[in-house]
């Protein structure tokens, strides 16, 4: 998001608040809300001209994403995506940059180009799975699904116009026990990957 602002969503309330930084503070200025979908606000990530906003309620949720463009002062929506796949979860993470957004979901990580303002599909990474991050042409997803490993990060670089797998790792300690990947932060010139576990 341009310096100088914050979005919080807030999906019991379905909605997501944007401030405005005020020297110290930052006030409040507007929000965007939608009562008809549960979760509304789950996930939310922005820049100098969208704002993309998942809405994911819980684990039965087909869950969805929704763009938004800037407009006179205030928001306006320009296309949203419903998962057709009961239980998918689209839009428990979401990343901007740029011409490209990143929605993760149960089915793998969902690539769109935003080139002409709607969230035009161009690729679905199945082994994306779980949640991750995304920093300019890199994807990193975890995948806490096989509980043997304690989960992997799967590494996905761009190539032209879609993504491919570059690497996958595992810990090479792990032990057979309830331990998973929880968090993953992405840097172009770095990726890296928080573990939980005991």
């Amino acid at each position: 998001h341009p310096p100088g602002e914050l979005f919080v969503g807030e999906r019991e309330r379905r909605r997501v608040i944007h401030y405005i930084a005020a020297g110290q503070t930052y006030s409040y200025d507007t929000e965007i809300s939608d009562s008809t979908r549960e979760g509304f606000g789950r996930a939310v990530a922005a820049d100098s001209q969208y704002i993309l906003i998942g809405a994911v309620d819980s684990n039965l949720s087909e869950g969805s994403v929704h763009l938004y463009v800037r407009s006179g002062g205030g928001f306006m929506e320009a296309d949203a995506v419903v998962s057709m796949v009961d239980n998918n979860q689209l839009g428990r993470e979401v990343f901007l940059d740029g011409d490209t957004a990143v929605a993760f979901a149960v089915d793998g990580a969902h690539v769109y180009d935003l080139s002409a303002g709607t969230l035009a599909e161009v690729q679905v990474i199945p082994e994306a799975i779980y949640t991750g991050g995304y920093d300019a042409d890199t994807i990193v997803a975890l995948d806490s699904s096989d509980d043997t490993m304690g989960g992997i990060v799967r590494v996905f670089r761009r190539s032209t116009d879609t993504f491919a797998l570059e690497a996958t790792l595992a810990a090479a300690d792990f032990e057979e026990i309830n331990s998973f990947l929880d968090a993953v932060a992405v840097d172009e010139a770095l990726d890296a990957a928080g573990i939980e576990g005991d």
